[in-house]
């Protein structure tokens, strides 16, 4: 008798997720957008900073939260 020989098509992998790398880029980016943020309103003036309503304090508090 002849030998039977089974062939099972290999399942294709998927590829690595790379939505970490998705998270991880917009983590970044908006980590910068805030760094930029609290630069600018560190350097405002106590003036500019009535005109829209905030005070040194309120700088102070969110920059170091």
């Amino acid at each position: 008798m002849g030998s039977v020989t089974f062939f099972a098509p290999s399942i294709p992998r998927k590829a690595p997720s790379t939505d970490f790398v998705h998270r991880g880029v917009k983590a970044v980016k908006s980590w910068l957008q805030r760094r930029r943020e609290h630069a600018q309103l560190a350097a405002m003036s106590d003036h500019q900073l009535k005109d829209i309503g905030l005070t040194r304090g309120d700088v102070f508090r969110e920059l170091n939260s």
